[in-house]
């Protein structure tokens, strides 16, 4: 070590230090573009490379499919929303028809209503329709036959009341 210092300057051995790195530099730079030229050329790539690039791919397919998802998930809650809805409203007719116009219920109606109302159990439906519902149920009970002469009955006594 000693003869070197003897021998250059700590200049010139910057000097040497720099050019080497440079020289290293350029190497590396021709080794980059040799490689890109025959990729280019012959079209041969590293198997890491294609690896990386089918996985880059599956990420993007991944994200377009979450979105996608997403959305299908949203208009499934808004048709179930509406569902919910739309059997309440049900079930308040039925509830109104059978409690306020007929006083009674049949064995096959209340049997129709009970298979909707666990439909909106289901959905996560509110207590609103759990209370029309135990109305229902304390209602007098009648054959099949007999509700249309009661909803028969309740015509007339109405049409009773508007001639009056």
């Amino acid at each position: 070590m000693g003869d070197l210092l003897k021998n250059y300057s700590i200049q010139e051995i910057l000097v040497f230090l720099i050019a080497i790195a440079v020289a290293f530099k350029t190497v590396a730079s021709f080794w980059d573009w040799a490689k890109a030229w025959l990729k280019e050329k012959f079209g041969k790539q590293d198997p890491a490379e294609d690896i990386e690039i089918k996985i880059n791919q599956l990420f993007k397919i991944q994200e377009r499919q979450d979105a996608e998802m997403e959305k299908i998930l949203t208009a499934l809650e808004l048709v179930l929303e509406s569902d919910r809805n739309n059997i309440k409203s049900w079930i308040v007719e039925k509830h109104h028809h059978f409690c306020y116009e007929v006083k009674a219920i049949d064995y096959f109606s209340l049997e129709s209503i009970e298979r909707k109302y666990e439909h909106y159990k289901k959905e996560d439906g509110n207590s609103y329709v759990t209370a029309l519902m135990e109305e229902l149920k304390a209602l007098p009970k009648i054959e099949n036959e007999n509700i249309m002469r009661t909803q028969a009955l309740y015509e007339n006594d109405l049409k009773k009341v508007d001639n009056k």
